[in-house]
């Protein structure tokens, strides 16, 4: 029972503060960034989609590992790195999520072992989760895409294009029979995880 009350206090001492947060935020119209363990609070209902699930298990989520990898050592070396892979900027810029490559760090809630997160591709969340709350406390209607990012090839591009080192020029075949090293339709296939919830509203 004590811990239940625990519990209940830090949510609204949670919701009060995200509160004063969202005021701030609005006022600057400006999102920033939360982490995937918020994403996460939501995002893991069947119900919904398990969308934190997929991504935890998907090659984003592993990317920043990948970096300790044979292969990326070899490919570190073939470069003439100044740095091993999961210390070099040219690597984390794309490896990780909100790499600042000046400052040579993440934001301070980003992990690097978490590589590339949600906000990668939908962009810094605070906004969306502070909308998020208002729904779930307040049971407002609201329109939770509005403050979220929806990826496209252009933003995918950022890194999956040939300035990558490990770019294969033949990865995808296109619907003409051509070669592709990236095809955004092909690869979101890979990567989906819709809400189906939200697709029987629609």
């Amino acid at each position: 029972m004590l811990y239940a009350k625990q519990v209940l206090a830090g949510c609204v001492v949670v919701y009060v503060l995200g509160g004063i947060l969202v005021g701030s935020a609005r006022a600057e119209d400006k999102r920033d960034f939360v982490g995937n363990t918020q994403c996460k609070l939501c995002h893991s209902k069947s119900a919904t989609g398990q969308q934190w699930k997929k991504w935890n298990e998907m090659k984003h989520a592993k990317a920043f590992e990948t970096l300790a990898s044979e292969k990326a050592l070899e490919v570190a070396k073939k470069l003439g790195l100044a740095a091993p892979p999961q210390k070099s900027s040219e690597c984390l810029q794309c490896h990780v999520t909100s790499y600042d490559v000046e400052k040579k760090a993440i934001h301070a809630k980003l992990k690097m072992e978490h590589g590339v997160q949600c906000e990668s591709c939908h962009g810094p969340a605070s906004l969306h989760l502070a909308d998020g709350r208002l729904v779930m406390f307040k049971k407002a209607e609201l329109d939770l895409s509005k403050n979220m990012t929806r990826p496209d090839a252009k933003k995918c591009a950022e890194c999956h294009n040939d300035k990558n080192p490990t770019w294969d020029p033949e990865k995808y075949t296109l619907k003409d029979g051509k070669k592709a090293g990236f095809d955004f339709e092909q690869a979101y296939k890979i990567i989906a995880h819709p809400n189906p919830a939200k697709a029987k509203k629609e």
